[in-house]
């Protein structure tokens, strides 16, 4: 049945930090590795290192139990968002399920359906208007399919569905989970992914062998989306005298960043004072998700 959250809830293990290549253990968090600045006559330099790590934001959580059918995975429990690579334009939604079938085939099939809006906007999509949404559906023996499929579909309210393009997913574990582009739903980093859809809410339904699409969820379990605020990775500079408290200095400028490496370079105006200062950096994957380093102490002159 559906439960309504009030606001997405950061669960506490992170993802691996995924730029810059290399070992990385379960406690790492956003963070400036290294920042270096050289004064060259009115600007000073910036260039570093940075890492991003993704903090992935659960979207719905709901009892188990409450799915009108046991064992053929029709019980949702949770539905998690996440940006696991700074680099990539790829989503991942990953779906909890407590009575998750041991297999892929059945009849009925078990349908998986998550309807969504980008910053509150009805798609074009489908050739019309309507809501994106990832779809798996558990392989049929009625039709005879080898392998659960998993599509992002185009609600076209009310009643009507478009059939999308085909994307990576995965059925086992207790978890349904999709990767798809964020080009594929027109969205990008900054915007807000939330609950949307005219004809099914989010969750389960039973599809009769040979449908695809069944407009409820009569014969499954609906949640409710809250929101997911798309990371995207930032790296803002600031200079202040050297020996202030860095937590409170104003940044003024933005890095260009390379996400692959996570490297980063910039400019700030010098200080039209003399003295020393240090330059700090601070890196962001998403609202909240940062952390901030100041440079060795520069001279100017």
């Amino acid at each position: 049945m559906r439960s309504f959250i009030a606001r997405p809830v950061a669960i506490a293990a992170l993802l691996a930090v995924t730029v810059p290549a290399g070992p990385v253990t379960a406690h790492e968090e956003t963070h400036v590795e290294e920042v270096d600045a050289t004064v060259s006559g009115s600007t000073v330099q910036v260039t570093g290192l940075a890492h991003f790590v993704d903090v992935p934001v659960v979207v719905a959580e709901d009892p188990p139990g409450d799915a009108p059918a046991a064992g053929i995975g029709l019980d949702v429990t949770s539905a998690t968002f996440s940006r696991p690579n700074p680099a990539s334009a790829t989503l991942r939604l990953e779906v909890g399920v407590a009575d998750a079938t041991p297999q892929v085939h059945g009849a009925p099939a078990t349908l998986y359906h998550y309807p969504v809006t980008v910053n509150g906007e009805i798609s074009s999509c489908g050739g019309g208007t309507g809501f994106w949404f990832p779809e798996a559906r558990i392989a049929s023996l009625n039709p005879p399919e080898a392998t659960p499929s998993f599509r992002l579909m185009c609600d076209l309210s009310p009643g009507a569905v478009a059939t999308g393009p085909t994307i990576v997913g995965a059925i086992g574990g207790g978890t349904v989970s999709w990767q798809f582009s964020m080009s594929q739903i027109g969205a990008q980093a900054g915007d807000t992914i939330s609950h949307g859809g005219d004809c099914v809410d989010p969750g389960t339904t039973l599809s009769p062998p040979g449908a695809s699409w069944i407009c409820n969820n009569a014969t499954g379990d609906a949640v409710f989306l809250s929101d997911y605020v798309i990371p995207g990775a930032t790296v803002r500079l600031g200079i202040v005298e050297a020996g202030t408290p860095i937590d409170g200095v104003a940044l003024s400028a933005d890095a260009s960043i390379d996400a692959g490496a996570g490297s980063f370079a910039g400019a700030l105006p010098a200080p039209v004072q003399a003295g020393d200062y240090v330059v700090v950096a601070e890196a962001c994957y998403g609202e909240g998700n940062c952390g901030r380093t100041a440079s060795e102490t520069i001279a100017i002159a």
